[in-house]
């Protein structure tokens, strides 16, 4: 670098390159971390990493920073800084803390301890770890609702009872207390009820005059309280006690009744002892304690003779049919148990009964028709055959013989067929014999068989 020197700039600036150096207008300060180093005219001078001015403007050298303090990482800075150190903690976690909830899902926290705590902006890691904890869900007890109003007493009085009931509005869960009875009942008006007084049945009317066609007079009778009044009920008037009746001005004599002759009715059986109803009517009914009617029917036997006895009489078992197979005859036997008696219906002549049975049915062996015509030689020579057919007229049945063949062959026209002579095809013509004139030609063939 050049300069025009007049004079130098103070320490801690330089002069322009490019200018004289002629005033201090023209001197300009060093960046921060350089200086100028000797006579104010040469360049700044940058500090070296960790090395430090402590004044643009000084002259310099550059101060080393102290032990533990750095310059932030920029070569010729102006002051120092400490370095940052980071917290030490301990090896292991401190034990877990207890969870913040006993169920439905809390949080379980633990630290560790800090030996050394962090400096210059040094940093620490966490010291607290959490976890969740108590995740089971929590019991929920069961929740009703206020009661309803007490329902009407199902009596006035005398001790009735009234009831009233809440609803569950919500459901017990996971262990949680269960529902409170529902439903509640109390007695009511229990005060007595009234008891009003309730009389019984009258008793017997003293008796009137018994003789007949006399003037008669009054009759009484009474009754007794059945039920006394109380608690306020109505009480019985005595006046009500007896009640009198007047008897008739002239008594009635006893009517005795009068019945009719009897009639017979039909019997119920024509013998053996039956029984006949005999019925009467009542032509005068008993009155004022007359004579009453006695029986107007009863029954009395009738046709005690006894009835006609028919015979008596069972077949017996029916015997072996006298045929193995096919149809064939069998018998029974008629046995008497008790001969006619009284007239009764004899017993039939006829003591043995016949009838057709069929066991398994009979073998039937097969029936053939006769056997056709042979028919023609299948060759005129040299061996052929012959054939003739016939047909079941009856098919076997119920294991009998079954048919035979209904076809035949026999061998015809044995002899040896003729056998003809067999000559080859005409050979080409020959040369004429001649040249002029008549001559001939001739071609040959040969037996081929």
């Amino acid at each position: 670098m050049l300069f025009r020197s007049c004079k130098a700039c103070e320490k801690g600036k330089k002069g322009d390159a490019n200018l004289a150096v002629s005033s201090e207008a023209h001197c300009v300060n060093c960046t921060p971390g350089k200086y100028q180093q000797y006579d104010g005219k040469s360049d700044c001078v940058q500090c070296a990493a960790g090395q430090y001015l402590t004044d643009h403007k000084s002259p310099g050298p550059c101060t080393v920073c102290p032990a533990g303090q750095y310059t932030a990482g920029q070569a010729g800075s102006i002051s120092c800084h400490h370095i940052p150190i980071n917290c030490v903690l301990a090896e292991s976690w401190n034990n877990w803390g207890s969870c913040s909830k006993t169920c439905g899902g809390g949080i379980q926290t633990r630290t560790k301890d800090t030996v050394t705590p962090a400096m210059y902006g040094g940093t620490c890691p966490a010291t607290v770890d959490t976890r969740g904890c108590s995740m089971e869900a929590c019991p929920v007890d069961c929740l009703v609702s206020g009661w309803e109003s007490w329902s009407a007493c199902t009596a006035p009085c005398g001790g009735g009872s009234k009831s009233r009931a809440r609803m569950i509005q919500r459901v017990a869960r996971n262990g949680g207390k269960q529902c409170p009875a529902l439903d509640q009942i109390d007695a009511c008006n229990a005060v007595p009820c009234a008891v009003h007084c309730v009389w019984g049945s009258y008793g017997p009317w003293t008796p009137c005059p018994t003789a007949c066609g006399k003037v008669a007079s009054r009759r009484y009778r009474s009754r007794s309280v059945a039920v006394a009044s109380n608690h306020g009920g109505d009480e019985c008037q005595p006046a009500d006690k007896t009640e009198v009746g007047i008897c008739a001005d002239t008594l009635p004599c006893p009517v005795h009744c009068t019945v009719s002759d009897w009639t017979d009715g039909q019997c119920s059986k024509s013998c053996g002892g039956g029984k006949r109803t005999r019925t009467r009517r009542v032509t005068t009914e008993a009155a004022h304690g007359g004579v009453t009617c006695g029986l107007l029917s009863m029954d009395v036997d009738c046709a005690t003779e006894p009835c006609p006895d028919n015979c008596v009489f069972a077949w017996d078992s029916w015997s072996t049919c006298d045929k193995s197979c096919g149809y064939g005859l069998q018998q029974r036997n008629m046995r008497v148990t008790r001969e006619p008696q009284f007239g009764g219906k004899s017993c039939p002549t006829q003591r043995v009964q016949t009838r057709l049975c069929s066991a398994a049915a009979c073998p039937q062996d097969c029936v053939m028709d006769s056997w056709s015509a042979w028919s023609v030689c299948t060759k005129s020579c040299d061996g052929g055959r012959s054939t003739r057919h016939r047909t079941p007229l009856y098919l076997p049945a119920n294991g009998g013989v079954q048919c035979g063949t209904t076809t035949e062959v026999i061998s015809c026209s044995e002899g040896p067929c003729p056998v003809h002579c067999a000559v080859s095809s005409w050979s080409p013509m020959s040369a004429c014999s001649v040249t002029c004139g008549s001559g001939h030609q001739k071609r040959t063939r040969t037996v081929t068989f």
